[in-house]
């Protein structure tokens, strides 16, 4: 498939697919292993890849998710964001705002330049030639890192890390604007975080302190970041910016307002009160939203997984066994549902992909795509 334009929609492809020239918000997912896909712009969104996939000269805006072994990617520039690779990933020539998380064994991270992040390295990685804003990889028990300034990330810590004067037990205190701390484990402390401050990968019992109050995390402000969340974690009062992802089961979110972003939420999940922007009400269990953005409408949410009133731009993938989906309007895209889905009342430019045994979908109109 080659040379498509604005607005294109491309779902589950599999090996020896190849993919040429898309241009502005351009979405693909779920490509396997042998998928070649060259020469993306703007506002190109790519998820779910396997192994072996090639992606080559991505550009500003790109967002590329779940990557696994023998990935290439290279020739990133400004607003990239590379999530979730694996073993034996290469990438090469990053600038500015690069986002890379989740690096496991053997990565190689190479001409990465301002403001650049980078999560989760592990064993073998090799970083290099790192200027201004420049993350901390690759940290074990007794590694020392000092005199570290604004827009620092810090990653992988493990007891006894040391880093600018830290203290045992991996304490972490006195970020300021644009600070970014990533991957604590239980009994962690972390203090004293401002304006533009991200806290990822927290697991039970960590404390979060001098936010605004208590050793929850309440009451962040501009520009937070909160990913990975696990069972019992609460999160109150978040306003402008806030972007939260990764929640499991018994999780809390309340109280969002103006540009925040929810995703991948599982069982158990409360997602309440939120206003300008993204709105999600009275969710209950088994419900999953994800990749949400500015100006989405999720409202009255009940068990097992019921969607209702979306508007225009929105996208929901994955849904399983009776999951219900009702008024859809302009460009929703919904893909991979299987047994006992039920569709209905779709309007202009509405696109239905792989559905299976007992769906149902009904009243389509202007430029409806169904399939399989």
């Amino acid at each position: 498939m080659m040379n498509y334009t604005s607005g294109i929609h491309m779902v589950n492809y599999t090996s020896g697919t190849s993919v040429v020239n898309y241009t502005s918000r351009t979405t693909m997912m779920n490509y396997t292993s042998g998928t070649s896909m060259v020469n993306y712009t703007s506002g190109t969104s790519m998820v779910n890849y396997t192994s072996g996939t090639i992606m080559v000269n991505y550009t500003s805006g790109t967002s590329v998710v779940n990557y696994t072994s023998g990935t290439t990617m290279m020739n990133y520039t400004s607003g990239t964001s590379m999530v979730n690779y694996t073993s034996g990933t290469s990438v090469v020539n990053y600038t500015s705002r690069t986002t890379m998380m989740n690096y496991t064994s053997g990565t190689s991270v190479a001409n990465y330049t301002s403001e650049t992040s980078m999560v989760n390295y592990t064993s073998g990685t090799t970083m290099m030639n790192y200027t201004s804003g420049t993350s901390m990889v690759n940290y074990t028990s007794g590694t020392s890192v000092v005199n570290y300034t604004s827009r620092t990330t810090m990653m992988n810590y493990t007891s006894g890390t040391s880093v600018a004067n830290y203290t045992s037990e991996t304490s972490v205190v006195n970020y300021t604007s644009g600070t970014t701390m990533m991957n604590y484990t239980s009994g962690t402390s972390v203090a004293n975080y401002t304006s533009e401050t991200s806290v990822v990968n927290y697991t039970s019992g960590t404390t979060m302190m001098n936010y605004t109050s208590g050793t929850s995390m309440v009451n962040y402000t501009s520009r937070t970041t909160m990913m990975n969340y696990t069972s019992g974690t609460s999160v109150a009062n978040y306003t402008s910016g806030t972007s939260m992802v990764n929640y499991t089961s018994g999780t809390s979110v309340v109280n969002y307002t103006s540009g925040t972003t929810m995703m991948n939420y599982t069982s158990g999940t409360s997602m309440v009160n939120y206003t300008s922007g993204t709105s999600v009400v009275n969710y209950t269990s088994r419900t999953t939203m994800m990749n949400y953005t500015s100006g989405t409408s999720v409202a009255n949410y009940t068990s097992e997984t019921s969607v209702v009133n979306y508007t225009s731009g929105t996208t929901m993938m994955n849904y399983t066994s009776g999951t219900s989906m009702v008024n859809y309007t302009s460009r929703t895209t919904m893909m991979n549902y299987t047994s006992g889905t039920s569709v209905a009342n779709y309007t202009s430019e509405t696109s239905v992909v792989n559905y299976t045994s007992g769906t149902s979908v009904v009243n389509y109109t202007s430029r409806t795509t169904i399939v399989n």
